[in-house]
């Protein structure tokens, strides 16, 4: 080989040897990058990928079906609202209750299934069907306020209670001697009737019970039908959703024992009713008897009789107590915020800083109470008393609120004339 191939062949080693360690030092970077950077990220896109997987399953879940249970319980509490029925509802429902209701089986998006079902709530809630059971309901049942009780509607308050009972006796020919007067509501403890415990937070509102004592005078009877009547009045059976009313004619055919739910909590005689059992065969019912040989005779007896009715639920009481106790609270403050601008030495103002410290004065006098009424809805202890209380105060509250927006009203009044 002479020296020009030689250096010919030199020079072509050098290029290969420079191009080999040039695509190596490009492979060791490529290989570096893809080490640290390329596979890490194909790592995190895949990652991502199957994240994206679960969110758009997650997604097609609920377009279709709806959240789980465990899912809806973590995610309420994000949930602001301000219907009491409405949170009461969502913060004591099981998982029973979501699954038969808010879980869509049909073949339609959620959306589809939400508008189906309130249009299928709507229907039946306005249904000649649903009205006539709401209404045989609500005569077995009746909801009770007293005359306090102003936001509330379609009520039966003590007037309207009294003069129902009066009629009762009416129909009976009964006279009483009593006065008939509702006092001491309490409130029904399932265990009483030795029935199975239910979440009384579903309901629509409390049972309470009061004992009405009357001393009735009259024929034997009308006194016997009206013990019967009393015995069997507001009982039903449930024939699958059907409400089927007690029946019988014992006082006469078809009489209706369709009225509000009542039984004799105690009954005393001072006679034994039946005085004439010496000409009564064995084989004859004694009440038959009574009626149809003694009928006209004249019977007292004294029964004490107990009535059932509905009353506030514990979460509308809650609410009302809450509402209150906020009122209550802001006129506190914006009292004592209205009087450190108002200058008591100035005689056009002396009239308003009187009456602005009466009403704080009355806040300074209330406080106590309120505060415990406030502790004892929260504990729902007492809740009759608590609410009558606090709705006695609530009208106290908002007299003082008038007179403090007078005094708020004059007083810009004042300002404003002085510039």
């Amino acid at each position: 080989m002479d020296a020009t191939t030689n250096k010919e062949f030199n020079l072509t080693k050098y290029r290969v040897i420079n191009q080999i360690i040039f695509y190596s030092i490009i492979f060791i970077a490529f290989l570096i990058t893809l080490i640290y950077y390329v596979l890490p990220n194909i790592s995190e896109i895949s990652s991502q990928k199957d994240k994206l997987n679960e969110n758009i399953n997650y997604f097609n879940k609920i377009s279709k079906s709806w959240i789980s249970f465990s899912d809806f319980k973590e995610t309420q509490n994000n949930v602001s609202i301000n219907d009491s029925y409405t949170k009461n509802l969502v913060n004591t429902m099981d998982s029973d209750f979501f699954v038969n209701n808010f879980t869509n089986n049909t073949w339609e998006n959620y959306l589809s299934f939400l508008d189906n079902l309130k249009l299928q709530t709507v229907k039946e809630y306005t249904s000649q069907e649903f009205i006539t059971k709401k209404n045989e309901l609500d005569t077995l049942l009746p909801v009770y306020s007293d005359s306090s009780s102003v936001f509330m509607e379609n009520l039966m308050d003590d007037s309207t209670f009294v003069n129902n009972i009066e009629n009762l006796l009416d129909k009976f020919n009964l006279v009483s001697s009593d006065a008939i007067n509702l006092w001491n509501m309490i409130l029904v403890d399932s265990d009483e009737w030795n029935t199975k415990k239910i979440n009384k937070d579903l309901t629509e509102s409390e049972i309470y019970y009061f004992d009405i004592p009357l001393n009735v005078t009259w024929t034997k009877k009308d006194v016997i039908n009206f013990i019967h009547y009393l015995e069997n009045v507001g009982s039903i059976n449930i024939n699958w959703e059907n409400i089927i009313p007690y029946k019988d004619n014992f006082i006469s055919p078809n009489f209706s024992y369709d009225w509000q739910i009542a039984e004799i909590e105690k009954i005393d005689m001072a006679n034994y009713i039946d005085s004439d059992n010496s000409t009564r065969i064995n084989s004859q019912d004694s009440i038959n008897f009574i009626k149809n040989t003694q009928w006209q005779e004249k019977f007292d007896v004294s029964l004490t009789v107990r009535f059932f009715v509905k009353w506030l639920a514990w979460y509308k009481v809650q609410e009302f107590v809450k509402n209150t106790y906020s009122e209550y609270n802001n006129l506190s403050k914006n009292v004592n915020k209205l009087l450190k601008t108002t200058d008591q030495k100035d005689p056009n103002l002396l009239q308003i800083f009187s009456k602005l410290n009466q009403v704080k004065r009355f806040i300074e006098t209330i406080k106590n109470d309120v505060d415990d009424l406030m502790k004892k809805a929260n504990k729902k202890e007492d809740l009759w008393n608590t609410y009558n209380k606090m709705y006695k105060l609530s009208l106290n509250i908002k007299n003082a609120e008038q007179i403090y927006l007078q005094q708020e009203e004059s007083l810009k009044t004042l300002k404003s004339n002085q510039k």
